[in-house]
């Protein structure tokens, strides 16, 4: 059996754009989001504008999409 191991220095980047979801199961405008309020770029004020929707959504008494429009005007 041939193994080859890889040393830190052959290892490269890569980039995965995963369009449907199958990786990540979240939102990567919410993600985005979030960093954004973290790095200061966005106040952290904005949260609240959206955390109503958020919090709605999780306890199933409100849908997805409410939430992310939320997210939207916030972005």
């Amino acid at each position: 059996m041939n193994m080859t191991i890889l040393k830190k220095d052959t290892l490269r980047k890569v980039a995965i754009f995963d369009i449907d979801g199958t990786i990540f199961r979240s939102s990567l405008l919410i993600e985005l989001v979030e960093v954004l309020i973290e790095l200061g770029l966005f106040h952290t004020k904005v949260r609240a504008e959206y955390e109503r929707e958020k919090v709605r959504w999780l306890d199933r008494k409100g849908d997805y999409e409410a939430y992310i429009m939320a997210v939207v005007g916030v972005f």
